[in-house]
């Protein structure tokens, strides 16, 4: 049986945060207002790209000390694991927090806009850290009331860290699941939607994604002139079989994703380049589409060959798995955030085409992210999907984050629990 497999077996879920606790949570994030705004903007004013958050993490780490929290540094210098020890024994549930900066070049007029060219929050997880840090700071005068304990993972690189290395996978890889055991893990992305809304959906809600690099090479034997293939034309002809091809194996239903962003070859105009390189990235959903995908590459191959004489050689390079939100860990929290919001606000959302390595811990412990809408009713962005060099979130977003987050962690520790999470494992 799993850690939370209460609807089975213990029928409704619980509610930890009673009226008297609910108002406490509000009159605590009251207090920390100023001091997490200006946690804020510092980190948007000073982003540190993946692999490079150094003075990001001294300064959640001088922040996590301030509360006693018990520590512990990542062995890349760039992320950190603290854990908030409640007065009574029960599970450990993981808030997890990305740290890193997007490469992009801020388009904001703000008296806080980024400071370092070529890098910027552009996906919000500065004001992530800031509700991180606030639910712990809550939290912490709640202990009596924590029936055992919250693990904040901080960690760095996103969806890529140095040497083509996830952050979720180097800190799961570095023990943050352990010591103690994390029974499920909790994240929160804020959204280019209406503020306060909640886009709330169980199974497969972002995609996974897979890089791909192609190799064009010239035969050796038909190197000169006029028998020298034209490799430019075979990669044209190959990105475009692909995509066509593809639209019409894959079915509707199954939503993909084919992107070449890279080509790259020769150096002369009226000279055939010996070789071509493609670089892309496929998404998808469900693993039969990515069979499907890589079935369709490996035929296309085959007679790109036979059509342009060339040898091809295809890379593939596994980025991030699908994210998989647990059901039984969304038929837990829901209630929860219809009590909070109320269930106008709770919306739920098709499967998208974007991609989080949060994922990386959802094949490993029941895992469940939620997106909370951060602008305005009156602003309506030009753009779906984040990281984007135009967004700027409300601000109110932090305090409604710290106080769902703090909610949801309360009440997901009040169910009953027993000793193994993997029997519920997707």
């Amino acid at each position: 049986m799993g850690l939370l497999l209460i609807l089975v077996t213990f029928g409704s879920p619980l509610f930890g945060v009673d009226r008297l606790t609910s108002l406490q949570i509000k009159r605590e994030i009251r207090q920390i207002e100023n001091d997490v705004l200006q946690i804020r903007r510092f980190l948007h004013m000073n982003p540190e790209l993946s692999a490079e958050e150094f003075e990001t993490t001294k300064l959640i780490a001088t922040k996590l000390l301030a509360l006693n929290l018990d520590l512990h540094s990542s062995e890349a210098r760039t992320g950190v694991t603290a854990v908030l020890r409640g007065e009574n024994e029960g599970a450990t549930i993981a808030f997890i927090v990305p740290i890193n900066a997007q490469p992009f070049d801020e388009k904001n007029s703000l008296s806080y806009r980024s400071l370092n060219p070529g890098a910027m929050h552009a996906c919000g997880n500065d004001v992530h850290i800031a509700i991180a840090l606030g639910t712990a700071m809550v939290l912490n005068k709640l202990r009596d009331k924590i029936p055992g304990n919250i693990k904040f993972i901080f960690q760095p690189g996103g969806k890529t860290q140095a040497n083509d290395y996830s952050g979720a996978k180097m800190m799961i890889d570095q023990g943050a699941l352990d010591n103690p055991p994390v029974g499920a893990a909790l994240s929160l992305q804020i959204w280019p939607a209406e503020l306060g809304k909640i886009y709330f959906s169980s199974g497969t809600v972002l995609a996974g994604e897979e890089e791909i690099t192609i190799h064009l090479q010239a035969d050796k034997n038909r190197l000169a002139p006029p028998e020298a293939p034209d490799l430019i034309a075979a990669a044209a002809w190959l990105i475009g079989s692909f995509q066509q091809i593809a639209s019409r194996e894959i079915p509707s239903t199954e939503p993909y994703l084919i992107y070449m962003g890279k080509i790259h070859g020769g150096n002369r105009p009226q000279e055939q380049p010996p070789q071509v390189a493609i670089e892309g990235i496929i998404r998808y959903l469900q693993p039969s589409t990515q069979a499907t995908l890589h079935r369709l590459l490996k035929e296309l191959s085959s007679s790109l060959t036979n059509l342009f004489h060339t040898q091809c050689r295809i890379t593939w390079n596994s980025k991030i798995p699908p994210l998989y939100n647990h059901p039984e860990l969304g038929e837990i929290l829901e209630p929860s955030l219809i009590h909070l919001q109320g269930k106008e606000n709770i919306i739920n959302t098709s499967p998208l085409l974007f991609t989080h390595d949060f994922s990386q811990y959802s094949q490993k412990i029941p895992a469940f992210l939620l997106f909370l809408g951060a602008l305005p009713s009156s602003k309506k962005p030009s753009f779906r999907f984040l990281p984007h060099p135009d967004f700027l979130p409300n601000e109110q977003s932090i305090f409604l984050g710290i106080e769902i987050m703090s909610h949801l962690l309360l009440d997901l520790l009040a169910q009953p629990t027993v000793s193994s999470p993997s029997a519920i494992i997707h």
